[in-house]
């Protein structure tokens, strides 16, 4: 099972970012692919939230909404430093 979901992981990153996310590799590429698949599961989650509630976030910044703006930030700062 495990092993499923590290080979989505991967082959995820080379369709979305045109390179692999190290899922399958130990060391920094797997911390840096574990913190992408995290900070994907709370964009996901949050969104949700933001979606199906009052939409106040759209006029008044909330905490919901703040942390959606830094954790999508996080994630597409990792995809920025990758591109070298």
């Amino acid at each position: 099972m495990l092993h499923n979901i590290l080979l989505f992981n991967a082959a995820a990153g080379a369709i979305c970012f045109e390179r692999g996310l190290g899922c399958l590799e130990e060391g920094a590429g797997e911390e840096r692919a574990q913190k992408m698949v995290d900070a994907n599961k709370l964009i996901f989650k949050l969104s949700a939230a933001l979606k199906f509630s009052l939409p106040i976030y759209k006029f008044i910044t909330t905490p919901k909404w703040k942390k959606l703006v830094q954790t999508e930030d996080l994630f597409y700062a990792y995809k920025i430093s990758t591109d070298i």
